[in-house]
């Protein structure tokens, strides 16, 4: 005789496999996302995240940006962002996709003033896909961890030429994804609305002690 809790039983444990099986199917999407935010007078990037290098191929050497971010949103040339340096690996037709991310009238380049941590950039031209390409540091093995920063002084969004009004993602050829996002920048009545209230709770401490 087969029993209700049988089924349960049995439930249970067809249950308990497909959580499990869920839990260890294997990924192979890895992202990098760089977040761009305007601190002070300056324009800060960072940027973490790891890159699977199955399907890109064999790098070849870059000359991107020597050590220091860089920015150019646009020109003949293509346009492109990150932190690169001499004798780095350059992954030549790796992006797919590389959605536009400049402002009507945007210079051309705009070097940065610092650049720390690991490489990580890239750099699309529409008319010559072999260049669509990604910068890593030399040696890169795949799915490492990656991390880094860059400084523009004295900058902002709009001086760089960048549409920060949405995120852009990259697409890469083995499925991978680089995330370009930015940190709103905070509005006048924002900014002028916290200084008051932070005012306000000065003169409301005071009048309490008194």
């Amino acid at each position: 005789m087969i029993l209700f809790k049988d089924f349960a039983v049995a439930g249970l444990i067809v249950s308990l496999s497909t959580s499990l099986n869920f839990l260890f199917i294997p990924s192979s999407q890895a992202v990098v996302t760089f977040t761009g935010e305007e601190v002070g007078n300056d324009v800060v990037f960072t940027w973490t995240g790891q890159i699977n290098l199955t399907g890109l191929g064999s790098p070849t050497s870059a000359n991107f940006s020597n050590g220091i971010i860089l920015v150019r949103p646009t020109g003949i040339n293509g346009y492109g962002f990150g932190k690169g340096s001499v004798g780095g690996d350059r992954y030549e037709g790796a992006i797919i996709n590389a959605p536009d991310f400049a402002l009507p009238g945007a210079p051309f380049q705009t070097d940065g003033d610092s650049g720390s941590g690991d490489d990580m950039g890239i750099f699309s031209d529409p008319g010559f896909p072999i260049d669509n390409a990604i910068y890593l540091p030399e040696g890169y093995l795949s799915n490492a961890p990656i991390s880094g920063s860059g400084t523009f002084l004295n900058n902002t969004f709009l001086g760089l030429g960048i549409d920060a009004s949405q995120s852009y993602t990259f697409s890469l050829s083995n499925g991978d994804e680089i995330i370009l996002q930015f940190q709103p920048v905070p509005e006048p009545l924002t900014l002028l609305g916290a200084s008051a209230a932070i005012a306000f709770g000065a003169t409301f401490k005071r009048k309490t002690k008194a």
